[in-house]
């Protein structure tokens, strides 16, 4: 990243720099030419001579108008690299040790004995070849920035799509796989989402009963509440 904001720096001061003083030349013997014109508009000579300068003005501005371009899409890209490496990487983390010598009353002895296990390596292929095609980044570092709501305007806005590294996502695959098989002793029945042979669609059939007796006479009445909670990283 250093290596490249340094070849930037010295593309911007050099290249971009240079064509910019093209652009003041050119514009100034277009303007030299056209005052020789006024002078003298039957000219034709001197006529051929200001459209010669015109066209180099206007090749020119084409030229800087398409690295303007790419330099806009290189500090886009620099803005999004950047958000992310602040928003992921974070700092350091002090973890206590006691946390991992914690036993869940529903999780026997044996079933806890089997989460510290080195995984094989037929699991990690099992679990490598389980990711999807689309989990990697695409060549620009990004495979999709899905926006999270309509209008979005902000990065914060977005959700990315394979940016984790590729083997945090096997760790991952391979401890959720692991977790799987006690998670129906950790979840309650109520809780019938992110868990195999649960539905929350169940959830949603009794809230729309719930709000179809809304108008049901109650001693003290009722109440409906929609809670619609979201974190937003500063």
């Amino acid at each position: 990243m250093k290596r490249l904001k340094e070849a930037l720096r010295i593309w911007n001061r050099t290249v971009f720099g240079d064509v910019q003083f093209r652009l003041r030349q050119a514009e100034l013997k277009l303007e030299i030419e056209n005052d020789l014109l006024d002078y003298d508009p039957s000219d034709e000579f001197q006529f051929l001579k200001v459209a010669d300068a015109k066209k180099v003005v206007d090749d020119v501005r084409t030229i800087l108008a398409v690295m303007l371009k790419m330099k806009s899409r290189d500090e886009i890209r620099d803005y999004i690299v950047n958000h992310y490496q602040g928003k992921f990487n974070g700092g350091d983390v002090n973890i206590d040790p006691r946390m991992f010598d914690i036993q869940h009353e529903r999780i026997s002895d044996a079933e806890s004995a089997f989460k510290d296990v080195m995984p094989s390596l037929e699991e990690i292929k099992e679990a490598v070849f389980d990711l999807g095609a689309d989990s990697a980044p695409g060549p620009d570092g990004f495979s999709v920035l899905i926006p999270k709501k309509n209008k979005s305007d902000a990065i914060k806005d977005y959700m990315p799509i394979g940016l984790s590294n590729f083997f945090f996502k096997i760790i991952t695959k391979i401890m959720a796989t692991s977790l799987g098989i006690v998670l129906n002793k950790l979840i309650y029945e109520e809780q019938v989402a992110f868990m195999k042979g649960r539905n929350i669609y169940g959830n949603i059939a009794l809230a729309s009963e719930l709000i179809n007796e809304i108008n049901t006479e109650r001693k003290h009445g009722n109440v409906g509440l929609k809670l619609d909670i979201a974190h937003d990283t500063p």
